[in-house]
């Protein structure tokens, strides 16, 4: 699934669910958020201008266009929803584990099943 999403498309980022190294679902189309939240250090007495140093950082992924590889595939996600178990996460090259924040189950008349799914990484996101 992930080898014809990476051929025929040539812009965003190819996004890949995974499980114990098994592929459940996957999107062409999301966005990955990375933030950075410095720590405030400024003098409060007598600074005239704050001042900051590096603090946390945090990632995430959204995608409006998740498929889901098949009904066991769906299943694993929804009880990692449930159960708050972290999945691996792979967009483009690099490589991460997240939880699923969101997981709305809504389908259209005529349209092949795809799922909004939105993501929040937990730990490192490597570059491999």
């Amino acid at each position: 699934m992930l080898s014809y999403v990476r051929d025929t498309v040539k812009q965003g980022h190819t996004v890949g669910l995974y499980i114990n190294n098994e592929l459940l679902g996957g999107a062409q189309s999301v966005q990955l958020k990375q933030q950075a939240y410095p720590i405030n250090i400024t003098n409060q007495i007598n600074a005239e201008w704050q001042e900051y140093i590096p603090g946390v950082k945090q990632w995430g992924v959204i995608g409006d266009g998740f498929y889901i590889t098949d009904k066991q595939a769906f299943d694993t996600l929804t009880s990692c929803f449930m159960d708050n178990q972290e999945i691996d996460v792979k967009v483009d090259n690099r490589v991460g584990r997240a939880l699923i924040v969101d997981f709305p189950l809504s389908t259209s008349f005529n349209d092949q099943y795809k799922y909004r799914i939105e993501l929040l990484g937990t730990g490192e996101l490597r570059i491999e």
